[in-house]
């Protein structure tokens, strides 16, 4: 045993004893941090998109085909294409110029999930520069990879007098909805604005998505 009768000799000891224990357990929090980081950052993405296969905008109205025919109705449709996609907000941005009285906007889009874990459709909501006099919102899904199914909303034109015939898949839900890594959902979304006259109208559409736990 080495013996040191040097007081200051001592002191220093103790020191150099009292700063290694410190780096010490500085260097072990600092372990335990990243250990925590990595642990969160390795459970996995949370990301949604909005695709463009399909997008669809159509204001549909009423006319009457025959005026000596009070009951012969045809419904004129036209495409919409002034529309914008933000995959960072999930919204989907619509401007539907020269709109008439008595119209319907029909809106169809797909959320898939492009993360890799499962997601769920809170709500979708919708604000508009006129007001709205009706709205319902249908979701169709979730669908996987490889579907080849119909969508939602169809549009045919009868060559012979012009009309457009809407048809909707019977069906449709409401959020929430659960859709896993790599499922889609159709959103399709129908709108009857309260206008008196012909308005340009702006629409804006917000996709509320969350990670799901069971």
């Amino acid at each position: 045993m080495i013996r040191s009768n040097n007081p200051l000799s001592l002191v220093a000891l103790f020191l150099s004893l009292a700063v290694l224990f410190t780096i010490s357990g500085y260097a072990y929090t600092l372990w335990h941090e990243r250990l925590e980081a990595n642990a969160i950052i390795e459970i996995g993405d949370l990301e949604a998109k909005i695709c463009k296969c399909p997008l669809i905008v159509v204001v549909c109205n009423e006319v009457m085909i025959n005026e000596s025919c009070q009951s012969c109705h045809c419904i004129i449709c036209r495409h919409i294409h002034d529309v914008e996609v933000d995959n960072s907000k999930l919204a989907v941005y619509i401007n539907a110029n020269d709109v008439t009285v008595n119209s319907t906007l029909w809106i169809l889009y797909t959320i898939k999930n492009t993360g890799t874990l499962p997601l769920k459709l809170n709500r979708i909501t919708v604000s508009s520069s006129t007001p709205i006099s009706y709205m319902k919102t249908r979701i169709y899904g979730p669908y996987g990879f490889g579907y080849h199914g119909v969508y939602p909303f169809n549009l045919n034109l009868n060559s012979k007098n012009k009309c457009h015939l809407v048809s909707l898949v019977p069906g449709g839900k409401s959020p929430p909805i659960i859709f896993d890594v790599n499922e889609f959902l159709f959103v399709l979304i129908e709108i009857k604005p309260s206008i008196t006259n012909t308005t340009n109208i702006g629409l804006t559409l917000f996709a509320d998505v969350s990670l799901w736990s069971s």
